[in-house]
């Protein structure tokens, strides 16, 4: 006998004495004792609605016909019958699919749901043996998009209403509803809408009959064909658990499933997380080393490749020139912690880094040490210079769970209003670059908005942590007594900066006893000259980096440039050897989240021709340079890592603000971050994304479009002291007057060509084109 709560009822299910609390879901409380009651419409994150029928049940006292479980809340003393021990029940449930089947094609064979379908394993488990509907069952036209990534086969529906009550209820996005009435009822877009939603994905996951399927899978492969491997996306850095779906047949990766992970992602995944993969399998993917001659690239083998590795590098190896390595944000932890061991033990250098755009000082250091449950469970969170919905689109995704479901307050910093501005009690919008310096009336609401609270918690976004913003902020939480984190935007910036992938930091936050150079300095090296070899894995210094121009310029003047990436790109146009390296698909490792949280990668698929996981390439370039470092299995990296992470060093901050604080004076200042959908290398080969990519947009506040003389969608050019581009103007409300935002890489145009390194936040100008 266990011990129960004081609170706790009791409940007789098919004879069964079953112990829960009061209130409880009765579908909820057969599932945890193992009684299995069937359903379709219920789905445990969603508020009940018993619209399909399925989950009957005799309920004892009650009514004299059976009654929903998915709507039934237990009370002490009832006595429920399931089908299994009461007759009425069960042919009440087959009569349920019979009606179900009436206008339900018969197609499993060809639908993509078969083989994993819930419609399909109750008419086995509990419908009629044969129908008695002969009559001509209502057709559509088949598999409408409704988007570029889904589409709908109507006659599939059976109202079960999931795809909608999640976009009301949990993503917000209101994009599908019911059209007609009875049996004519159909669930499709609204008119002059399409299902745009970055959580589309989601809705054919939990479709319950494949009325809803993907695009990007549909008709690729049958569930008996494939081979589901545990894994964690690296689209950012939210650590969603994720279903690598290989078919078996021929090895390929055919689809990315939400795996579910109550820590991280609960059971869901962005668009992007789920879709963005067709790279993996691009005609472009590198298989082979190259090494150039006479100005052209040649396939080689890895023997050939290290003995021109060896050959280049030897100026370096000899004192008689620097390196730098430049190591991607995308990377797995164990990559990273390779590559500053090879730059340090091999090159002899503290020239490494990960940070493409300035970044975290080891003056300013952050670590997290907040969790999803932290920010979900507080009262209050200020979210300060993050746009959640684009950058970590599932961490928004359950903030704006939390804040539907249980009244979750917010207080936004930020340029432009944002998805989570409307559960805003604060909503403050400073200059681009003045965060730092919020004026006095909006401090004041800010630190009461978060002093009242009796939980509160202040979170830094990905451009906020310079050595100004961390400090002021954290002077903010502590004044307050709000606890303290910094979301990063990529996968693998946490796990780069804990793996001392940093000139200033070795593995485990501590100093080093001297700074290497930045990714800035590192290409004004070369660029001046003063650099022999560079080192990219995974990292493109031509189209990520605030500034035009530095990286190709840096590319072509370099004497040695290595390039270890997985697909063709124009940083080979310049390159002295290129190195295959394996996707995350193809290779195990780990991945750190925002909240320092590693998390297993694990190889689903064996990469292609000659790849290798980047942590093994560079282990074997420093044995075959004379420079052995060890770490030539990811066992032997996972033991180095593990020891110098064992115990980390405390989060430091505290420096002055820097004075430096944007004024307009009638201009208008630069705002630019990415979207979820860009124009990246993993988009560009994904049609259905490629699809959703808004292309270059300027933003701009009514009362700066008019004096500009700008309508809205006219055609526009943006310039600064540093360059110009072209766009088109979309005018809003939201954002803050004197502000203009231009995102990141849109369509062959970025606001990369408006700014400098040092210059991130420009005044520009907005005229005609």
């Amino acid at each position: 006998m266990t011990e129960t709560k004081p609170d706790t009822i009791t409940i007789t299910v098919d004879g069964k004495q079953i112990p829960c609390q009061p209130g409880e879901l009765l579908i909820e409380v057969a599932k945890r004792a193992g009684i299995y009651i069937p359903y379709f419409c219920y789905h445990p994150r969603m508020d009940p609605v018993g619209a399909c029928r399925m989950c009957l049940i005799n309920l004892q006292p009650g009514p004299p016909k059976p009654q929903t479980a998915c709507t039934t809340r237990v009370a002490d003393g009832m006595v429920i019958e399931t089908q299994f021990v009461n007759t009425e029940v069960r042919e009440a449930q087959q009569g349920v699919l019979e009606f179900l089947l009436i206008n339900h094609p018969l197609d499993c064979p060809i639908c993509d749901r078969g083989g994993e379908c819930p419609l399909q394993d109750q008419t086995q488990d509990y419908g009629p043996a044969e129908s008695r509907y002969v009559e001509t069952k209502r057709r559509f036209e088949k598999a409408v998009p409704i988007s570029p990534l889904i589409r709908l086969d109507r006659e599939r529906c059976i109202l079960c209403y999931r795809c909608t009550r999640f976009c009301e209820e949990l993503s917000g996005d209101t994009l599908i509803g019911v059209m007609e009435r009875g049996s004519r009822a159909y669930i499709f877009p609204f008119e002059g809408e399409a299902f745009d939603s970055y959580f589309s994905g989601n809705t054919v996951q939990i479709c319950p009959v494949g009325a809803l399927t993907s695009s990007e899978y549909r008709f690729r492969a049958r569930p008996w064909d494939i081979h589901n491997v545990a894994s964690t996306c690296n689209m950012c850095s939210c650590g969603c658990s994720l279903n690598v779906g290989v078919r078996v047949q021929d090895g390929n990766v055919v689809r990315f499933s939400a795996a579910v992970n109550e820590e991280t992602n609960e059971e869901w995944l962005c668009d992007k997380g789920r879709y963005a993969n067709a790279y993996i399998s691009s005609p472009d993917r590198l298989a082979q080393p190259l090494v150039r001659r006479d100005g052209e690239l040649y396939a080689v083998s890895w023997n050939e490749a290290f003995e021109k590795l060896a050959e280049g590098l030897a100026p370096v190896l000899n004192g008689e020139g620097q390196a730098g390595v430049i190591v991607g944000g995308s990377l797995c932890d164990e990559d990273a912690y390779v590559a500053q061991k090879f730059a340090r033990e091999a090159l002899g250098t503290n020239n490494v880094d990960h940070r493409l755009e300035p970044g975290m000082s080891a003056d300013a250091l952050v670590t997290p040490g907040l969790t999803y449950d932290d920010v979900l469970g507080a009262d209050v969170v200020a979210i300060v210079g993050c746009d959640v919905r684009e950058e970590l689109p599932v961490l928004f995704l359950r903030m704006r769970i939390a804040a539907t479901k249980r009244g979750l307050r917010t207080v936004i910093v930020h340029p432009r209003e944002i998805a989570l501005t409307e559960y805003a009690d604060v909503f403050v919008q400073p200059l681009p670059g003045a965060e730092a310096a919020l004026e006095p009336g909006d401090i004041e609401k800010v630190t009461k908005a978060l002093s009242d609270a009796e939980n509160a918690v202040v979170l830094l976004g990905p451009r906020m942590c310079v050595p100004d913003v961390v400090a002021a902020w954290r002077s903010v939480a502590e004044a307050a007594g709000a606890r303290f984190g910094w979301l990063p935007r990529r996968a693998g910036e946490y796990g780069a900066l804990a793996a001392g992938a940093h000139p200033e930091l070795l593995p485990g936050w501590t100093p080093a006893s001297e700074k290497g150079l930045d990714v800035s300095g590192m290409l004004r090296a070369a660029a001046d000259g003063n650099l022999h070899a560079l080192w990219l894995v995974g990292a493109d210094v031509i189209v990520d980096v605030p500034e035009s121009g530095l990286g190709k310029t840096a590319l072509e003047k370099v004497p040695f440039l290595v390039v270890q990436d997985v697909q063709w790109s124009p940083l080979l146009e310049h390159a002295d050897v290129v190195l295959p390296g394996a996707t995350f698909v193809e290779r195990d490792g780990t991945l750190t989240d925002w909240e320092g949280r590693r998390q297993e990668v694990r190889a689903a698929v064996d990469p292609p021709g000659a790849a290798r996981a980047d942590y093994a390439i560079l282990a074997e370039t420093a044995r075959r340079i004379g420079k052995p470092i060890g770490c030539r299995t990811i066992s032997d990296v996972r033991n180095e890592l593990n020891a110098a992470l064992s115990d980390p060093a405390p989060a430091r901050a505290g420096l002055q603000t820097n004075g430096n604080t944007p004024s307009l004076s009638g201009d208008l200042r630069l705002l630019t971050y990415r979207l979820l959908y860009d124009d990246g290398s993993r988009i560009r080969d994904t049609a259905g994304l490629r699809e959703l990519t808004p292309g270059a947009f300027v933003e701009l506040n009514p009362a700066d479009a008019e004096r500009a003389r700008v309508a809205d969608g006219q055609s526009v050019s943006v310039s600064s002291a540093h360059g110009s581009m072209k766009a088109h103007a979309q005018i809003s409300k939201g954002i803050r007057e004197g502000v203009a935002f231009v995102p990141w890489s849109q369509w062959g145009e970025s606001a990369q060509v408006l700014v400098k390194w040092d210059d991130r936040n420009p005044v520009i100008t907005v005229e005609p084109a």
